[in-house]
């Protein structure tokens, strides 16, 4: 392979790529280009400096980090569309290996990765005390892990130095340098992948392999001052959040027991309980003893057989009824497909959010989330969160539920910051690949990184709290409180663990199933036209689990989900303007009327609308300009240029005024007001009922692409096939499914 072409950014904040030849960048660093050299001189310049001033290598770098930031950088395992890892187009058959902070040592171990077949190129970093190693991998993204373990113990057991861990990624950013003196070897030769290593046997004596946990702990956070070997002082996660002065001994990580980040400061609390929590995570895993009945847990394992999905879905939606009293069957419905979707969350697209609420307290709506924590996968609740916490609690590898609940207090206060930023992290989440931007570090080595925002949240508070862009994203499940009459089941936590333990262990069985996420992808359910294009997306995830189920559950879903999305909002002012315009119209049978005719009438409506408040005074003394102005203004963004809403001269009778056509209004009731109720909407489906040792049924939607039949082993030797017909019907105020024939 004699050509590598990698991608390259004019500076750490251009966030667009460019492709160009790697050899072309062996030039660059001998000779330093045309500014090159300088701006790398003068972080050099600038590193001495405040080490001679202040003796603090970490200050000294602190002091430099803007400068570095400034230059061209490559990123030189391929070409990218964005400087993300998943945003690879082409893998160069690079990888640049970062050996950092080597002072004296840096002569010795350049001499000894000289003497590597596998190194490709060697150069100073723009600091001068580290060394940029760049070697010959295979050009496969699915190798990339590999290549690194393989290139960071190849230059462990070459020169004794550590590789920075952070050269793993795929998208790794390399600042260029120079150097005169960089060495290039055209005929390099690739170096073999590792192997993922295997885990580690379980530790039966009860020590801890305190040297990993250093490791572990040095990755998460960064350099470590470490006084002892379980203890050492750190730069706070959630410096910036500080509102008094920072000392160089505030924070403090302990490894002994449960590792623990404590902090002098109160101020950011939810910055190290999300630290706390993954680092606790990352070492349970690599610590984790196995019970000592393994084998008997693995058998029982491998012996649960999940129920039909019909049969999965009545269960789940009996265990909701059981401890929460709803207001009408559709929402235990919507519910039960909403837990249920938590477990084969990696098919879909988008995901809808719960939007929990009611007008009081004790109505039910944190028992409703802590009984879902009992159903969903992963969950994880809370009452209350910072954005921050928030933001890093999301794990793409391992998708996290969120279940927020006490929203309410979130959005409490009007422009508050914190507000914002959770609501712009709801307004992502709902769509898979949806990152959110947020800069990371202190001073001079604050750095943009992407969190990922993508996962199943279901949010609770008093009242329609959220904001109308979550809104927009959620199904909403209104509660009220329980009557004498209608009371649910007492809710005891560990009680309700034991009962649910079945169901979660065929949750668990049936989400496992060889093709099921497949399956789940490739479905195309029929989409009700009763639902907005934004409803039919993130309402298509639980259709196309209830098709899937078969039985009733098809039509059942349509009519719940009908329900809940047709519930009315709290609309615009505009969009009630609109709505009350063309009940104007409507009631006077009348295709034109004049401008006053409209103020009048709007002025005349006795409800929730600010028209008379505006115009009522005006109007009794004959000052019309000013209402017809304001409702002119308001009425022009809802037209377009091809179909603008203005008044013009109209003729009714004999009196020529200003006025409006409904012709005008046309397009924009289309667009922003509901479709009129209809007396009876149909869903139909015709398919094939298969039956199927693990009970998986796969019905077809009329009119669309039938949800795929999984080849063996998930669908084997079939035992019944049943031609079925049936109908959802929906009248407008009373919904209910009808089985007709077969």
């Amino acid at each position: 392979m004699n050509e590598q072409t990698v991608s390259t950014v004019t500076s750490a904040i251009d966030t667009v790529p460019r492709d160009y030849d790697a050899r072309r960048f062996i030039g660059t660093i001998r000779t330093g280009g045309k500014e090159l050299r300088g701006r790398v001189e003068l972080i050099r310049e600038t590193l001495q400096r405040e080490l001679a001033i202040h003796g603090d290598a970490k200050r000294a770098k602190v002091a430099a980090a803007e400068l570095k930031k400034q230059l061209p950088a490559v990123l030189w395992s391929g070409t990218f569309t964005k400087r993300a890892n998943d945003a690879l187009v082409q893998h160069s058959g690079l990888l640049c290996a970062d050996l950092d902070s080597l002072n004296g040592e840096l002569s010795t171990v350049r001499e000894k990765l000289l003497k590597s077949p596998y190194l490709w190129t060697l150069f100073k970093s723009p600091g001068g005390d580290g060394l940029k190693a760049v070697f010959r991998v295979p050009a496969d993204q699915t190798k990339h892990s590999g290549s690194f373990r393989a290139v960071e113990r190849h230059v462990r057991e070459l020169t004794g130095a550590q590789v920075d861990q952070a050269c793993k990624d795929v998208a790794r950013l390399c600042f260029l340098s120079y150097d005169p003196g960089i060495y290039h070897n055209a005929n390099a030769r690739e170096i073999e992948p590792l192997p993922e290593p295997e885990k580690p046997h379980p530790i039966n004596n009860g020590m801890v392999n305190l040297s990993e946990r250093q490791r572990i702990a040095t990755e998460l956070m960064g350099t470590i001052d470490w006084k002892t070997e379980t203890s050492g002082f750190v730069v706070c996660p959630g410096k910036h959040f500080h509102t008094s002065g920072d000392g160089e001994r505030d924070c403090v990580i302990n490894l002994d027991k449960s590792p623990t980040v404590h902090c002098f400061h109160n101020s950011c609390s939810g910055i190290r309980e999300c630290v706390n929590y993954t680092l606790r995570s990352l070492i349970g895993k690599t610590e984790y003893v196995a019970p000592t009945n393994t084998a008997k847990v693995e058998a029982r394992k491998e012996t649960v057989t999940p129920r039909p999905l019909s049969a999965l879905l009545e269960a789940v939606e009996g265990f909701l009824r059981r401890y929460v009293v709803f207001q009408y069957p559709e929402q235990a419905e919507v519910c039960a497909l909403w837990a249920i979707h938590t477990w084969a969350f990696n098919a879909f697209d988008y995901t809808p959010y719960l939007s929990v609420f009611a007008a009081e307290k004790r109505s039910g709506k944190s028992r409703l989330l802590e009984v879902l924590s009992l159903l969903v996968c992963n969950a994880r609740l809370t009452s209350g969160s910072s954005s921050a916490a928030l933001i890093r609690s999301v794990d793409e590898d391992n998708p996290t539920t969120i279940l927020l609940d006490e929203v309410d207090a979130v959005y409490s206060k009007k422009n508050d910051a914190e507000a914002e930023n959770t609501r712009q992290f709801l307004n992502a989440g709902f769509r898979r690949g949806a990152k959110f931007l947020r800069c990371v570090g202190q001073g001079g080595a604050l750095e943009v990184k992407e969190f990922p925002a993508f996962c199943p949240k279901a949010l609770s508070g008093i009242g329609r709290c959220l904001p109308d862009t979550v809104l927009d994203r959620s199904l909403p499940v209104e509660l009220v409180r329980q009557s004498r009459d209608d009371r649910a089941k007492r809710f005891r936590e560990r009680e309700a663990e034991a009962n649910v333990a079945t169901i979660r262990a065929e949750l668990e069985a049936w989400a496992q199933q060889p093709g099921l996420i497949d399956t789940l992808r490739d479905a195309r359910p029929a989409l009700p036209e009763e639902l907005t294009d934004r409803q039919q997306d993130y309402c298509e995830p639980l259709l196309a689990i209830a098709d899937m189920a078969g039985g009733d559950w098809p039509g059942r879903s349509r009519v719940a989900l009908i329900r809940l999305c047709s519930q009315e909002e709290d609309a615009s002012l505009g969009v009630k303007l609109l709505a009350d315009i063309k009940g104007i119209f409507d009631s006077k049978g009348a295709d034109k009327l004049h401008t006053i005719d409209i103020l009048n009438a709007l002025v005349a409506i006795e409800d929730d609308r600010p028209w008379a408040v505006w115009w009522l005074d005006d109007l009794k003394h004959d000052k019309s300009e000013k209402p017809a102005s304001r409702l002119s203004k308001l009425l022009k963004p809802y037209g377009t240029k091809k179909h603008p809403i203005k008044s013009r001269p109209i003729r009714l009778s004999d009196k020529v005024a200003r006025g409006y056509e409904i012709d005008d209004f046309k397009h924009a009731f289309e667009r922003y007001l509901p479709p009129p109720e209809k007396a009876v909407t149909s869903v139909t489906y015709e398919g094939t009922n298969v039956t199927a040792p693990n009970n998986v049924t796969t019905p077809g939607a009329k009119g669309v692409t039938q949800i795929p039949l999984v080849e063996p082993p998930f669908v084997t030797g079939v035992t019944a096939v049943t031609p079925f017909r049936q109908e959802a019907q929906w009248d407008g105020k009373l919904a209910k499914f009808v089985s007709k024939g077969t």
